[in-house]
């Protein structure tokens, strides 16, 4: 890396892996990365060792464009002229709601940031000046902790926390969802009521999808733009109403029949995979499924998988 320094030759990449326990390594890291940045890298892949706080140099790197770091402690630093950084990727990484505010708001081409299971905040904010697109969530937020959009550059949203049945975390004024294309969420608390203020702010959205909110009993989907819906393992799901004339698939899972109601427009060019896993199938389960049947006569292509021992099935007809 000197040798490169010397010469004048750009890095492009730096990836490094640490062990957790060599005590003496966090110096050394400081020093390669120092080099690096004199020779303008432009991704860092930086995983470990435990508890290494990143240098104050590295959010003065005005070349780097790629950050992915893992088991890291960011401190918070006052100068943050991250101005070429586009995509951010935190793991498992401790960092003050505080800071993490100050890089989405100061690095004008941030388009993609990821938080797997990151701590040391509350709340996660992107603030009105940012352009974020992508935003992807996994792990759980602390107690009454949210996800506060104030922008309306947002096209992709995924939340997937730990444990089931966390509370609906997104706060966004009226309209600043309007160009949300992708919506992913997982074992959350989101109600009928919620799910249907929500979805006429999505003008854009084009793919939707909902698993293990065991609170949703009833969804109506109308929407112009939509091209794939998937709801699994909504165990509570009763009714499903759709209305989408732009559809190309629709998947559900689940272990038990919906009232499932497709308009004739969404099912023209539309592939359904309707997938039922229960533990016992009853007579009543095949008469629900001959009605389902009956109303998915237009669509592309039909796909059903019935997973089940029939041993276990207890009357046929």
């Amino acid at each position: 890396m000197q040798k490169f320094s010397k010469e004048n030759l750009r890095i492009t990449k730096f990836r490094l892996n640490l062990p957790a326990t060599d005590l003496l390594l966090p110096c050394k890291v400081d020093e390669w990365l120092q080099i690096a940045v004199r020779n303008q890298i432009a991704e860092i892949e930086l995983q470990g060792p435990v508890n290494y706080k990143l240098p104050r140099f590295l959010f003065r790197a005005k070349s780097l464009r790629s950050l992915c770091w893992t088991n890291l402690v960011i401190p918070y630093y006052e100068a943050v002229d991250l101005v070429s950084l586009e995509r951010l990727e935190l793991w498992r990484v401790v960092i003050e709601e505080r800071m993490l505010l100050h890089i989405v708001s100061s690095c004008p081409l941030l388009k993609d940031l990821s938080l797997s299971n990151c701590s040391g905040f509350k709340n996660i904010v992107i603030p009105c000046r940012s352009k974020l697109e992508d935003l992807f969530i996994e792990g759980d937020l602390p107690i009454d902790g949210k996800v506060i959009l104030e922008t309306s550059s947002l096209r992709s949203f995924e939340y997937i926390p730990d444990d089931d049945n966390n509370p609906w975390p997104i706060i966004s004024n009226r309209g600043l969802l309007r160009n949300l294309r992708v919506i992913t969420v997982y074992s959350v608390s989101i109600t009928n009521k919620a799910l249907a203020e929500l979805l006429p702010e999505l003008d854009s959205l084009e793919k939707l999808e909902i698993a293990y909110c065991d609170m949703l009993t009833s969804i109506k989907i109308s929407n112009t733009q939509l091209k794939q819906i998937c709801l699994e393992g909504c165990y509570r799901l009763l009714n499903v109403v759709i209305d989408a004339p732009c559809l190309k698939e629709f998947k559900y899972e689940g272990n038990i029949i919906p009232s499932l109601s497709i308009t004739n427009s969404s099912q023209a060019n539309c592939s359904i995979h309707i997938c039922i896993r229960p533990s016992y199938f009853e007579v009543g389960g095949f008469c629900k499924l001959k009605k389902l049947l009956t109303g998915l006569n237009r669509c592309n292509v039909l796909r059903i998988t019935l997973p089940i021992n029939l041993f276990k099935v207890s009357q046929m007809s």
